[in-house]
């Protein structure tokens, strides 16, 4: 005899039979078809994106900076060696001085010899005591030059005293022979007046006619001796203006002669300066600086005492502070969804991505054509601007350096996971309804 558990049993295939479903399959199958439904939806709208990936290496975006030497030399000595970060300024390479340093010494004491000779000249022409401004090791100079002033000074007041000696001896002589003048025009006047009054005696009979000629003689004698003392007056006021004149002329040779050796020593100053920049100039050169900060490479010198010609590069230096790139090799099947300005995620593989980031760029150059490898694989180069030259959050921390290696995801597009996944039917479809 059957129990009621048994009974229920076997009145649910008689339930089923009747087309009554338990509520709890209608809820699951409800919250299926839900969840199915938002999966399509979820599907429809949420894209992927599609990714070109192409490895390669940072570079700079300028050129390598090559190092060179102007006039080459002998090895000094190598301060620096291949992939040393360095700063801007720093002493790469030094180079031995040889007679340069001897032949600056040299010209910067002619230098000197030649100003302080412009200054003694010029206190000369001025009638002034020198005044020399010169380094305490030039200062044996400076008294030579002030020893040939006081003799050049006292050679001008030697020749001056002549002529003054010569000017006053005429000037005094001149001051005789016009009170001469004088003296004899009164006697001319004395004279005259005596041989009138004895003329007269004499047409009277009261002296003798020889009284009246020696009276007429005196006259004449004084009278000659008049004129000659007043041609010895002009002779002597001649002679006294030449002897001004040469006095004037005197000093103006002194002072033509003292500007032309000044003009002359200024303008060998002008050369030796230009000479001693030249030499300043090379012996600054005698350390080769870094031109910019970055890494340094292709060290052509080795040892102290190698010889550099002229011109001859002596290293590399490949900016780090200059814009990086990354140069990727972009596989031909991939290149022609690629296109100037797309965004690009780069991976440093020297930094763990899951540390420290990644970088982001975009592809600012593609080439025009193909490239082959030393494996026989083609690719294209395109050239990606990185945002920055770091990664992680501190900027003096680990740099992006040229050379490092990386790997570039280049985003070409995105499709919705629908369109993904349906790919392979997309692609059936296109390709159903043809045949070769």
């Amino acid at each position: 005899m059957l129990g009621a558990p048994d009974e229920k049993l076997l009145a649910l295939p008689l339930a089923l039979e009747e087309g009554k479903a338990p509520r709890v399959a209608s809820l699951i199958l409800m919250v299926v078809s839900v969840f199915v439904g938002l999966a399509i939806v979820w599907a429809s709208l949420t894209t992927v994106r599609e990714l070109a990936v192409a490895g390669g290496q940072v570079e700079p975006a300028g050129s390598v900076l090559t190092v060179k030497h102007l006039e080459g030399g002998v090895i000094g000595d190598i301060l620096v060696s291949n992939g040393e970060l360095v700063e801007a300024g720093d002493t790469l390479v030094t180079f031995q001085p040889t007679l340069l340093g001897a032949d600056l010494d040299q010209a910067e004491v002619k230098a000197a010899t030649l100003a302080l000779t412009a200054e003694r000249l010029k206190a000369f022409i001025e009638e002034r005591a020198p005044e020399f401004d010169v380094a305490p090791a030039y200062a044996h100079l400076a008294e030579e030059q002030l020893e040939a002033w006081r003799l050049q000074s006292a050679s001008r007041g030697e020749q001056r005293a002549v002529a003054t000696s010569r000017i006053a001896q005429r000037e005094a002589e001149l001051t005789s022979l016009k009170k001469r003048v004088g003296n004899l025009e009164i006697q001319v006047e004395i004279l005259e007046e005596q041989m009138e009054m004895r003329r007269g005696l004499a047409e009277k009979g009261l002296v003798s006619r020889i009284a009246f000629l020696e009276s007429q003689r005196s006259v004449e004698q004084t009278r000659g001796e008049l004129i000659s003392t007043q041609g010895r007056v002009a002779e002597i006021t001649q002679a006294l203006m030449e002897s001004n004149s040469a006095l004037s002329e005197l000093n103006a040779r002194l002072v033509d002669e003292a500007k032309r050796e000044r003009a002359q020593a200024l303008g060998e100053l002008v050369e030796v300066e230009s000479q001693i920049a030249k030499a300043e100039d090379r012996v600054k050169r005698l350390a080769v600086r870094a031109p910019a900060r970055g890494l340094v490479k292709g060290i052509t010198v080795h040892s102290v005492g190698d010889v550099v010609r002229p011109g001859d590069p002596v290293l590399e230096i490949v900016p780090v502070d200059d814009v990086l790139v990354a140069q990727v090799e972009v596989d031909p099947k991939d290149i022609g969804h690629i296109t100037i300005g797309d965004r690009a995620h780069v991976r440093i593989t020297t930094y763990d991505p899951a540390r420290f980031g990644q970088l982001e760029g975009s592809v600012s150059k593609i080439s025009a054509s193909t490239f082959e490898n030393d494996r026989g694989e083609h690719f294209y180069h395109a050239t990606i601007a990185l945002d920055r030259n770091f990664v992680g959050s501190d900027t003096d921390k680990h740099l992006v350096l040229p050379g490092m290696v990386v790997t570039a995801e280049i985003v070409t597009g995105s499709k919705s996971i629908v369109r993904y996944l349906l790919k392979p039917v997309f692609r059936s479809l296109d390709t159903a309804f043809s045949e070769r």
